[in-house]
């Protein structure tokens, strides 16, 4: 039992702090008239991608009776994701 409450606590702290800290980055990423716009469409995406993920990645368990399409697509999304954001500091670093 002291795992699980364990386990519980630090994931609680864990996601407790990613919305400020997203708040944050962002803030400081897209500064201007426009910071509304693309922070609701940041919120919007991810509540988005959260909800269909599941039904996506159930469809594809179903289909290929298996979870490794669903990694490697994961693997490839989070690198895809990753790229314009280093490209982004480097414009910001300017």
């Amino acid at each position: 039992m002291v795992v699980l409450y364990g386990s519980i606590v630090c994931l609680g702290l864990t996601l407790g702090s990613r919305g400020p800290m997203i708040s944050s980055i962002a803030s400081r990423l897209f500064q201007g008239p426009a910071f509304g716009r693309i922070y609701g469409f940041m919120l919007a995406a991810g509540g988005a991608g959260g909800g269909l993920g599941a039904w996506i990645g159930g469809f594809v368990q179903e289909s290929t009776h298996g979870y490794a399409a669903l990694y490697y697509s994961g693997a490839a999304i989070l690198i895809i994701g990753g790229v314009p954001f280093i490209f982004l500091a480097r414009l910001i670093a300017r």
